[in-house]
């Protein structure tokens, strides 16, 4: 949803924002599924640098994005505990 409100605010139509999103997720979901190596060094090998995904990531550690998530899945993790599931 946020990548798609991104796309908007770079003015991609809403059909060529949503066929990058979902290959965006589904490329990283295969890579990630598909490999022998940790997260960190699949990130590693992607992120070349000045690059444009080390630019993203610049952005997302600044705001916390990372601190965010996890907090978030804990979250989740909890209230799935406390509903018994």
């Amino acid at each position: 949803e946020a990548m798609m409100e991104a796309a908007a605010t770079l003015n991609l139509p809403t059909k060529v924002a949503a066929t990058l999103v979902a290959s965006t997720i589904e490329g990283a979901g295969a890579m990630l599924s598909g490999a022998d190596d940790p997260p960190e060094v699949l990130r590693q090998q992607v992120t070349s640098p000045g690059g444009t995904t080390a630019a993203a990531l610049q952005v997302l550690e600044e705001r916390g994005f990372r601190i965010s998530l996890v907090e978030a899945i804990r979250a989740a993790a909890r209230r799935s505990g406390e509903l018994g599931a």
